[in-house]
């Protein structure tokens, strides 16, 4: 999971947990910045960055789907990550539930 946002900042997410961070060009040697964001619950209701794709949103916000949502086969909810807030919003759902059927055609 990662994403180049507008001002050619790298964002990176954590596989195994839920931080963020950007990587600071200006410094030399480059250095990292650790972002503990909130608002992402629903994997396993750990909130893990792990399996996702992030898309980079014409607004500036990065856009993630939390297809392993364990609490509810019914929905996959879809996130948006806010680099001024440095938290996770809610944005809604994907179309169909993208964990049923992973699970439903033997994928996951």
């Amino acid at each position: 999971m990662s994403v180049v946002l507008p001002n050619g900042t790298f964002l990176l997410g954590d596989a195994v947990g839920t931080q963020i961070a950007t990587l600071n060009l200006a410094t030399n040697p480059p250095t990292w910045n650790v972002i503990n964001p909130t608002g992402k619950t629903a994997d396993n209701g750990d909130g893990y960055n792990n399996e996702e794709g992030w898309t980079l949103l014409p607004n500036g916000k990065v856009l993630t789907l939390e297809v392993w949502n364990s609490a509810d086969s019914t929905s996959t909810p879809a996130l948006q990550y806010n680099p001024t807030t440095q938290n996770w919003d809610t944005a809604g759902a994907a179309p169909d539930p993208l964990c049923y059927f992973l699970r439903k055609h033997s994928i996951l």
